[in-house]
């Protein structure tokens, strides 16, 4: 599942695969269109570690320069989406309502160029100087060879593992 950004809103999101049978999970939000494909692991890895799913597709409505719905003779239809000079063909289960609902989810868009989620709020940090602690110095034990810190220098230090003395 994408990340959404304020005011963005899961609109449709469907396991589905690609033109090229890469399986992943197709997600229209209310600015972006985004599909998680497996990652090519070996099976060994995959058996150990799952599924796991990598960003291949995260386009902006605003960037979709087509969307339609491509029907075979044999076969069910698939979802097609043109952007920025590459064509992107999903097999879903109702390519129709996917293309009816990215064209009703770009006309809330705002025009490029205005940020997403409305106008950003002030970032306001309050920076300190932040101070270093102090180095610490330690001795070696002679005999176990532990460190010991050296705040009490003195003439009665012993090793805090061994007793011996520093």
């Amino acid at each position: 599942m994408p990340l959404l950004g304020p005011g963005e809103a899961t609109l449709l999101s469907e396991r589905t695969e690609t033109g090229s049978g890469r399986d992943g999970i197709l997600t229209l939000t209310s600015w972006r269109i985004v599909f998680e494909g497996q990652k090519k692991q070996g099976l060994v890895t995959q058996l150990v570690r799952g599924e796991q799913l990598i960003t291949l597709v995260d386009l902006r409505l605003d960037q979709l320069s087509n969307v339609h719905r491509d029907k075979p003779l044999i076969g069910r239809a698939t979802l097609r989406v043109d952007a920025l000079g590459h064509s992107h063909t999903f097999r879903v289960r109702d390519a129709e309502a996917w293309a009816n609902t990215i064209a009703r989810a770009r006309q809330g868009v705002p025009p490029r160029g205005i940020p997403y989620g409305g106008p950003a709020a002030p970032v306001i940090v309050n920076v300190q100087a932040a101070q270093a602690p102090p180095p610490q110095s330690f001795l070696h034990c002679r005999y176990c060879g532990a460190l010991n810190p050296a705040q009490n220098v003195g003439s009665g230090m012993r090793c805090t593992n061994c007793g011996a003395a520093l």
